[in-house]
């Protein structure tokens, strides 16, 4: 089941209010708003990658927090369901199974499951 664990997160969250224009470059639409300025760093990504099981370097940047998969193990007759995330050591990520989402009696079936999202994971860099 579920256990205690400790994290060190560095967290990058983005204002998701209207740029404000000033020295440098600045952008506007049609109807004047300003859409894009240097004033403040732009939302800028490194790259993508497809998470898997193995462990990836991904560098000193950062990855989104987002369920990643599924997984079921099988336990005395019930399908342990686990829903996986993001895990990251020492500058690289993988996909691994944490919260447990249910404990199903399979009757018999073999209810074991491995399966990660095809979804691409944003890599940004360590700029923020």
């Amino acid at each position: 089941d579920d256990v205690a664990g400790t994290a060190t997160i560095d967290l990058v969250i983005f204002n998701q209010t209207a740029p404000v224009g000033g020295d440098g470059i600045t952008m506007t639409n049609a109807a004047g708003q300003v859409t894009f300025s240097t004033l403040k760093r732009p939302f800028v990504y490194d790259r993508q990658i497809q998470i898997t099981d193995a462990f990836q370097d991904i560098g000193g940047g950062f990855c989104q927090i987002v369920y990643t998969g599924a997984q079921v193990r099988m336990d005395g007759g019930y399908g342990n369901l686990r829903i996986k995330g993001v895990v990251m050591s020492g500058g690289s990520v993988r996909s691994a199974y944490n919260r447990v989402f249910g404990n199903y009696f399979s009757n018999g079936w073999d209810m074991t499951r491995n399966r990660n999202i095809t979804m691409p994971i944003l890599i940004i860099p360590n700029m923020y």
